[in-house]
């Protein structure tokens, strides 16, 4: 009796891990995910502000550069150590965000691309 019981007991644990396996797994599959999709963006920002005049290009390209770096150093350490994100990467966001703000066009066909 006691056999059948601890049998019993070893399937449903063995099952119960099985789902546990399965769901890592897939929180895995979806960071891995998210991380290649904002690389992916972050290359097409990259790409597209090539658009602009060397000067306002390089202030893109020096803010991307900054946020990569945020993220890949500081920010990736806190989240494998299961720290929440305490906004690291807003400075630097904002910073994205100003240097594509501050983009004056200079001629008819400059704006017609930067509506």
């Amino acid at each position: 009796m006691i056999g059948v019981v601890l049998g019993m007991y070893a399937a449903i644990y063995g099952i119960i891990l099985a789902f546990v396996v399965v769901a890592e797994w897939e929180g895995l599959n979806a960071a891995e995910t998210n991380v290649a999709l904002e690389a992916s963006q972050t290359a097409e920002v990259l790409r597209d502000a090539s658009a602009f005049p060397a000067g306002q290009e390089r202030r893109v390209t020096n803010a991307v550069g900054a946020y990569v770096r945020v993220v890949v150093n500081e920010q990736w350490p806190l989240m494998r150590a299961g720290e929440p994100d305490p906004g690291l990467t807003n400075p630097e966001v904002t910073a994205l965000y100003q240097a594509f703000q501050e983009y004056e066009p200079q001629t008819e066909a400059d704006s017609s691309c930067f509506p």
